[in-house]
């Protein structure tokens, strides 16, 4: 049996394929949105703060569900 990932997309105001999720990351490993500090600051913050483990955390800046 196979296994699939149903990942929730939408369209951006332009009508375009929405990847990024409400976090500012998508699934798709070679995506620069990994590699944002911005976005991984903000996730940091989140782990600070005690919002999301560190294991939530790193599923996130990955693109994983939590």
């Amino acid at each position: 049996m196979d296994e699939y990932e149903v990942i929730p997309y939408g369209f951006n105001e332009d009508g375009d394929l929405a990847v990024h999720g409400e976090s500012g990351f998508c699934p798709f490993g070679d995506c620069p949105c990994h590699e944002d500090q911005t976005l991984i600051g903000g996730v940091d913050k989140q782990y600070q703060d005690g919002l999301v483990t560190g294991q939530e955390a790193t599923n996130i800046t990955q693109g994983r569900n939590i």
